[in-house]
Formats: structure tokens, sequence, C-alpha cells
């Protein structure tokens, strides 16, 4: 378990993650999670407040879950 938090340099629970040109949710989840993963939108979608997966806009700051 502890490993996990080693890869990711912190015991931080979640990061925070600006939305660029071209990203996309599943090359988010691919970024953070190192591979896609479906249940991971949803924990992103509800710590957003996220109707539409597929609704990112340039500049948005995503809080990303990292449990």
């Amino acid at each position: 378990e502890l490993s996990k938090y080693l890869l990711y340099g912190t015991l931080d629970e979640q990061e925070t993650y600006t939305v660029k040109s071209g990203d996309t949710l599943e090359g988010i989840i691919i970024r953070f999670y190192g591979k896609y993963d479906t249940s991971k939108i949803s924990k992103i979608m509800q710590a957003n407040n996220m109707a539409n997966p597929n609704q990112l806009s340039i500049g948005q700051s995503l809080v990303i879950p990292m449990d």
C-alpha cells in the first residue's frame, strides 16, 4: 500500500491538474494512474461535480483522487 504513495511522491489523497489543449479524461486517467481504469471516471467526476466527462475546458482545474 505504501508503494502506491511512493510512486507519486506524496501522501496526499488527491492531486490537482489543469486541463490543457488536447486533454481527454482518458489521457488524464492514464497520466495519474498509469493505466486506463473506467472506475476512475466516476471518482474524478464526483470529486469535480462533473455532469459530462467529455466536457473538459482548457484551464479547468481538476481534483484527481489518488485513493
